[in-house]
């Protein structure tokens, strides 16, 4: 049980030791390197959630930007990213991040694909059910000739003259 704990929290750092030099505990440095590998986890859900070239339209649903980071923490990007000593080197770090998630993203759509109804378009359903459909209906039609056949065969030959069926 611990370890699915342990997978869910993943690379989160439990103490000083685990952060960067630059990010220091309880300051907005070491917030706004939480903040990222929060964010972080979040679009990697999304992106083990969704499975076609489709749902990454927008960057911002699988990438980490700026303006996230600093809104989660309640600091301007701009202070975060451009004004301070550390700015550069949490640029770094949100770049080697979207690098990471653009990689899953990649690996997830080159994946194996969904099978069945799911991977099909509504055209290709809408058609296999007329062949579908078409098919049952000549089984049908076969099944009940075999049957009246088989009836016919079965009826006494005075009881075909009556009815004035052709004998065979």
């Amino acid at each position: 049980m611990s370890e699915y704990f342990e997978e869910l929290i993943g690379e989160m750092p439990r103490s000083k030791s685990d952060m960067p030099s630059w990010a220091e505990p309880n300051k907005s440095s070491g917030n706004a390197y939480l903040a990222i590998i929060e964010l972080k986890k979040e679009k990697e859900l999304y992106i083990r959630g969704h499975g076609q070239s489709a749902d990454y339209k927008k960057k911002k649903l699988y990438q980490i930007n700026q303006t996230e980071v600093g809104d989660k923490i309640g600091i301007t990007r701009n202070s975060l990213f451009n004004q301070n000593t550390f700015s550069g080197q949490l640029a770094t770090f949100l770049d080697q991040t979207n690098e990471k998630l653009e990689t899953a993203k990649i690996k997830r759509l080159e994946g194996p694909k969904k099978r069945g109804f799911q991977n099909r378009t509504k055209k290709q359903l809408q058609l296999e059910l007329k062949e579908a459909v078409n098919e049952v209906n000549v089984l049908k039609e076969r099944n009940s000739e075999a049957l009246f056949g088989e009836l016919l065969s079965a009826i006494p030959l005075d009881v075909r003259k009556k009815l004035g069926l052709k004998i065979r």
